[in-house]
């Protein structure tokens, strides 16, 4: 019987392997591996452990940390004791992360020894009462399985059917106070079934996926766990690093390669890519935004692989697929969209009155999917504002073709009205991405005393070229109309980013706009 007939809840995933390829290598560490069926017996010894201490089912295990074995080990025992799993975001400070720790209220907060003294001082700004455990990354005497080794190795009797929450996942907060996205067993199973009936996702027991995205955002937890659902390998490594990426794909022969825009650019650039061997990755999938085809093109040619692009949302996950073959630079159009919706996903484009709108128009994006989460944790007016007889409204505003291609135009709230037109940043900043010298643009809106709001451009070249401001709206003016064209294009050697490969807007608007209210987003 295969794995979708027997799995119901993500910790059955490694019950599953560990039965039938106990020896098999789940999990590759820096310096040494773990099979699935150790794999098994330290979850276990996890979970026991936590239940003799009085953690009990409907309980929130944190974890604050980069990338590990122990991570996943974690994640596998909280599920096996009917406890929502909680990566944090490491990279928060004590005061974010305090806002954090008191909208979930965890019973244990796993911590990277790295990390303890942050988590102290988080623990001292709350009243939330919580245990901490630290523990080293590296499979030895501060580990994770270290702090079980004593407890019972048998599975613990299960308290968790496939309604029940599984990941707890906080937004970024970028547009204000970060809500707990709760995704239970099931959504997160028909993920899996979801990939599986999609030939350019599609994994195997063959496959290794390298994570170095972060473990707080389901572009590092989710996507890596569908490689042990399919009885693959991870190769883990504690945060991205272009040269510790390339190092590990030629070390563990990674077929798989998630990561976002900026990520791929840093490896492309890379002095070291001409030399390490990247025969065996056959997929580069990434998420965040889309790419320009210049891009494309060096993928191809320094890479050699496919790549594949995703539209989704903490609250939906995978939405679209833009296959290997959509990305063909001689078909702009199609390379700017996001793909068509992915199986069991439903998408429509609605007006503001919710009312289907005909192709090509633009409207509000919304989702009706099995793998949308349960709810906002606490939260009841923010879930009903964003979910209507099933559908989730993404925020996002865009059109289908008639082939049912997504092209996303722009936030709802990042939608520029300059002179009593609407321009869409998406829209400048896919013109701007067909420059063959732009590597990443970001477009807002910014104060003018003649059109309200003017179109506003922050442009990063790609290593070692340069081209002008004044090159690049000509540039454009080939491809908008003259409203939309960018009336100031400023060159920067970054963008701020969210840990997820995200522009923060808000932090370029804050330069234009201050404390007014225009700076959101």
């Amino acid at each position: 019987m295969s794995q979708s007939h027997e799995i119901g809840t993500v910790p059955d995933i490694v019950r599953f392997w560990a039965a039938r390829a106990p020896d098999s290598i789940a999990l590759i560490g820096d310096a040494t591996s773990i099979g699935y069926g150790l794999l098994d017996k330290h979850s276990n010894q996890i979970a026991n452990r936590m239940v003799a201490g009085g953690i009990k089912p409907g309980d929130h295990i944190g974890y604050l940390g980069m990338n590990s074995v122990g991570f996943f080990e974690a994640w596998f025992a909280a599920g096996r004791i009917g406890c929502a799993f909680a990566p944090f975001n490491w990279r928060l400070s004590p005061a974010e992360l305090t806002e954090i720790i008191e909208d979930a209220k965890p019973s244990i907060v796993f911590v990277d020894s790295s990390l303890r003294e942050k988590m102290q001082a988080v623990r001292e700004r709350t009243s939330v009462k919580y245990e901490i455990v630290p523990f080293d990354r590296a499979l030895n005497e501060g580990s994770l399985q270290e702090w079980a080794k004593h407890a019972p190795d048998h599975h613990p009797e299960s308290f968790c059917d496939a309604s029940s929450p599984c990941l707890l996942a906080y937004t970024s907060g970028t547009t204000g106070v970060p809500k707990g996205v709760i995704l239970s067993h099931e959504a997160i199973r028909h993920s899996f079934r979801s990939a599986a009936q999609e030939p350019a996702m599609a994994w195997t027991s063959e496959d290794t996926i390298l994570l170095g995205m972060p473990n707080f955002h389901l572009g590092g937890s989710c996507i890596a766990m569908q490689a042990l659902y399919n009885g693959g390998r991870i190769s883990v490594i504690p945060s991205f690093d272009p040269a510790l990426t390339l190092q590990r794909i030629a070390r563990d022969r990674a077929t798989i390669l998630p990561l976002v825009p900026a990520a791929l650019q840093m490896i492309l650039d890379h002095p070291a890519i001409g030399s390490t061997d990247l025969s065996s990755l056959r997929c580069i999938t990434y998420f965040g935004s889309a790419i320009g085809a210049e891009t494309v093109r060096r993928a191809r040619e320094q890479i050699g692989c496919n790549l594949v692009q995703h539209y989704g949302t903490t609250e939906t996950w995978i939405i679209t697929v833009l296959r290997p073959a959509d990305h063909d630079v001689t078909r702009p159009a199609r390379l700017s969209s996001c793909g068509v919706a992915v199986p069991l996903v439903q998408i429509r484009v609605v007006d503001p009155a919710g009312a289907d709108v005909a192709s090509e128009t633009v409207g509000q994006v919304l989702v009706k999917s099995p793998t949308t989460f349960s709810g906002y944790l606490g939260k009841p007016d923010a879930t009903n504002a964003v979910m209507r007889d099933g559908w989730y409204s993404t925020g996002d505003l865009g059109f289908l073709d008639p082939d049912g291609y997504l092209t996303l135009v722009d936030r709802a709230k990042d939608m520029i009205v300059s002179g009593g037109e609407n321009v869409y940043s998406v829209e400048v900043e896919r013109a701007l991405l067909r420059h063959p010298a732009v590597a990443t643009a970001a477009v807002i809106g910014t104060p003018d005393s003649k059109w309200g709001e003017k179109v506003t451009a922050f442009v990063v070249c790609n290593t070692g070229a340069a081209v002008a401001a004044d090159e690049l709206k000509h540039h454009c003016r080939e491809l908008l109309a003259g409203y939309k064209v960018p009336k100031e294009i400023l060159l920067e050697e970054a963008l701020p980013m969210t840990p997820n490969g995200k522009i923060q807007k808000a932090v370029l608007r804050e330069r234009f706009w201050g404390d007014q209210g225009r700076a959101i987003g």
